[in-house]
C-alpha cells in the first residue's frame, strides 16, 4: 500500500509555522489519525533540491531576485489548480532537519535538474536571530545569536536571517549521469541533515529517476 501526502510538513496544523498552516496533519504522523496505520511503515520524504512555500508566512531563504524567478520558471512552481506562483529560495537545511525529525525518514530528492545552469548554489545551515531577546528551546536567545534548531514560532522565525554556511559552484548539464558537482550537492544535503538520499531524478520522466 502506497500513501502519498499532499502538503509540506511546515504546513502541518500541529507541527507547522502556525498560523500559516493548513487545517490537517500533513506530516507522516497523519497516517495514524487519517488512515489508521500505526506500524510497519517506511516513510520517504520528498524533498526538493531547493525550498518553496505557498502563500504567506516566514521564509528565511526566499530569493526575491532573478535567481528566485529562474527557479520558479524552470521548476514550474505554480499552483496546479490556482496557478498561483510559489515563493522560491535556496535549500534550508535547518527547516529540513526539523521536517525529517518529525517524519523519521530518508530522502527522495526531486527537481535537482532545476538547478542546472546556476553559477553558484547555497544551502542555509543556520539562522541569525535579529529580533528582541526571546526564549527558544528553554534558553534565552539574544539578538545576533546563531540558531541551528528550527523555531516553529512564526513570530520568531520572521526575525531570523539565513546563514549560508555551504556554497559551491553549479553545473551546466544533467544529461545521463549526474555531474560531480550535483553529487557534491547531494553529499552536502546528507551531511547537513543526517538522512540518506535513496533516490533522485534528473528530469520529470520516470526513466530519469535514479535509485541508490
Amino acid at each position: 500500500i502506497l500513501l502519498e501526502g499532499a502538503q509540506g510538513t511546515l504546513l502541518s496544523v500541529d507541527h507547522g509555522t502556525y498560523p500559516y498552516v493548513t487545517s490537517s496533519e500533513c506530516s507522516a504522523a497523519g497516517l495514524a489519525s487519517g488512515a489508521g496505520l500505526f506500524r510497519n511503515m517506511k516513510v520517504i520524504s520528498i524533498v526538493k533540491a531547493y525550498t518553496t512555500r505557498v502563500g504567506n508566512g516566514p521564509f528565511p531563504t526566499e530569493l526575491n531576485d532573478i535567481t528566485g524567478e529562474t527557479l520558479r520558471n524552470s521548476g514550474k512552481e505554480y499552483g496546479a489548480t490556482t496557478g498561483r506562483p510559489r515563493r522560491c529560495g535556496w535549500l534550508d537545511a535547518v527547516a529540513l532537519r526539523y521536517a525529517l525529525g518529525i517524519n523519521g525518514s530518508s530522502i527522495a530528492l526531486s527537481k535537482i535538474d532545476v538547478l542546472n545552469g546556476l553559477e553558484e548554489l547555497k544551502i542555509c545551515t543556520a539562522y541569525s536571530y535579529e529580533g528582541e531577546p526571546t526564549m527558544h528551546n528553554g534558553a534565552l536567545v539574544e539578538r545576533g545569536a546563531i540558531i541551528t534548531r528550527f523555531p516553529t514560532d512564526s513570530r520568531m522565525l520572521t526575525q531570523c536571517k539565513a546563514v549560508y554556511g555551504y556554497a559551491q559552484p553549479g553545473w551546466t548539464t544533467l544529461d545521463g549521469k549526474l555531474p560531480r558537482m550535483a553529487e557534491l550537492y547531494m553529499d552536502a544535503i546528507e551531511t547537513l541533515t543526517g538522512a540518506k538520499i535513496e533516490m533522485t531524478s534528473n528530469g520529470a520522466e520516470r526513466e530519469q529517476i535514479i535509485i541508490y
